[in-house]
C-alpha cells in the first residue's frame, strides 16, 4: 500500500472546484491499485508525516504566511519559510516529498521551496526552461508587452540546472467538476452515497450554426494592470466593432453567463493570472467554440489546447481578433468539428480513471 498525505487549505469535501477533485473522484480506482491518501488542513497534525509520499500545496504555507487561513492554536507566520521545517522531518521520515504548485500560470512564485523537495509539480510547464533558471523582464507573465509590470507581489527565484529536473507536470482545471446543478460541490461522480451514480457525466450541448450570437466574452477588471491586460484588450477591441452580435461587458449572474455561451457561436477566453481559464472548459460545455491567445509556448495535462483542432488561437495583442472573427463567422460550419474535437477529449478525461491514473503514477510515484 503506498500512503499519500496531502497537506492542503483546500476543504474536501467542496469538491467540486477543489484542485484534488480527480483524486477523489477516482479514489475508488487509486485503492485498487494499493494507494490510498489522506487529507490534512495542518501540518501539526502529529500523523501528518506518516506516509510514503507527503505532497503540499503550495497554497497552505502561503495563505498561513498572508494571514489568509487559519490554523488551531495562536501560531504565527510571518514567512513561508516555516514549511522548511516540515519538510526536512518528512524527508527524515523517509517521504517523498511533493510540492504541488497550484498556481494559475506557467510561471512559478514558488521556486524557492523547489531545492528542498524532490518533486515539484505544476499544472502547466513553460517549453523555454530558461523561463525557471533566468531572471527576465517576465517570470510569471511572459504575455505581458514590455514596460507592463507584474503588478502583484509575487518574488521569483532563479532554479539551478539541476533542480529544473524536478519540475513535473500535475494537472489542469480541465479535470475539475464542470457539471451544472445545485450543490454539486458536495456530489463527486460516483463517490455520491445519496445517489451514487446518479451524475455520471459532464452533459454537452450539441455545437450548431443556428445561434443568436457570433461571440460572448463577460470578464471583470482585478484592479491589477497585469491581469487586465489582456481582458481590457479584449474588451476594447470588441466594444470597437459596434455589433449587436457580440456580448461583452461586466459580471451577470452563473445561470445568464452559461445560457449566453450557450447562444454563442464564440467564447473569447484571454488570460488573466494565468493562461487556462475556467471558461475554457464552460465553453466546450456549452458548444461554443473557444477563442483563446497562442497557448503553445505551454506544455500541460491534459493537453486540451491543439490549435486548429480543439480551439482557435488569438496573437497575444489580439492584433488578429476581428480577421478570425470575419474567418470564423463566414465559415462556421467548417469549425463545428474544431467544437466537437475538443468535446471529445474533454469527455475522454473526464470520464477515464485510468489516463489520470497513469499520468498520476509517472508523475508522483516514478
Amino acid at each position: 500500500m503506498t500512503r499519500i498525505n496531502i497537506l492542503t487549505p483546500q476543504i474536501p469535501i467542496r469538491r467540486g472546484f477543489n484542485d484534488f477533485y480527480p483524486i477523489l473522484k477516482w479514489e475508488n480506482s487509486f485503492k485498487k491499485k494499493n494507494i490510498k491518501f489522506r487529507f490534512y488542513s495542518h501540518h501539526l497534525n502529529p500523523k501528518l508525516l506518516e506516509c510514503d509520499v507527503f505532497l503540499l500545496d503550495y497554497r497552505y504555507y502561503q495563505f498561513l504566511a498572508k494571514s489568509r487561513y487559519k490554523i488551531p492554536g495562536n501560531h504565527k507566520y510571518d514567512s513561508e519559510f516555516f514549511i522548511l521545517e516540515v519538510i526536512e522531518s518528512a524527508k527524515q521520515k523517509g517521504c517523498r516529498v511533493v510540492l504541488f504548485d497550484t498556481g494559475d500560470s506557467g510561471g512559478s512564485s514558488t521556486s524557492h521551496i523547489t531545492p528542498f523537495v524532490d518533486i515539484h509539480l505544476k499544472k502547466q510547464i513553460f517549453k523555454d526552461l530558461s523561463y525557471y533558471t533566468e531572471r527576465k523582464s517576465y517570470n510569471l507573465m511572459v504575455w505581458l508587452p514590455p514596460g507592463l509590470k507584474e503588478t502583484r507581489k509575487l518574488e521569483f527565484t532563479p532554479l539551478k540546472e539541476k533542480d529544473v529536473e524536478k519540475l513535473r507536470l500535475g494537472w489542469n482545471i480541465g479535470l475539475l467538476d464542470y457539471r451544472w446543478f445545485p450543490f454539486k460541490s458536495f456530489l463527486p461522480i460516483g463517490n455520491s452515497m445519496i445517489l451514487p451514480g446518479y451524475y455520471q457525466k459532464v452533459r454537452m450541448r450539441n455545437p450548431n450554426s443556428h445561434k443568436k450570437y457570433l461571440l460572448s466574452y463577460r470578464g471583470n477588471s482585478n484592479k491589477h494592470e497585469s491581469y487586465d491586460y489582456q481582458r481590457n484588450l479584449a474588451s476594447e477591441r470588441l466594444k470597437n466593432m459596434r455589433r449587436d452580435d457580440i456580448l461583452v461587458g461586466g459580471k451577470v449572474s452563473f445561470s445568464q453567463y452559461m445560457k449566453e455561451q450557450r447562444d454563442s457561436k464564440i467564447t473569447l477566453s484571454p488570460f488573466g493570472w494565468g493562461e487556462i481559464c475556467y471558461r475554457d472548459f464552460e465553453s466546450v460545455v456549452n458548444g461554443s467554440l473557444l477563442l483563446k491567445p497562442k497557448m503553445d509556448h505551454l506544455n500541460t495535462y491534459p493537453d486540451f489546447f491543439k490549435n486548429g483542432e480543439t480551439y482557435v488561437s488569438t496573437n497575444w495583442d489580439f492584433s488578429d481578433l476581428k480577421e478570425k472573427l470575419v474567418e470564423v463567422s463566414s465559415n462556421y460550419e467548417r469549425y463545428i468539428s474544431i467544437i466537437k474535437n475538443f468535446q471529445a477529449l474533454f469527455s475522454h478525461h473526464q470520464n477515464s480513471s485510468r489516463a489520470f491514473l497513469e499520468h498520476f503514477e509517472k508523475s508522483v510515484l516514478s
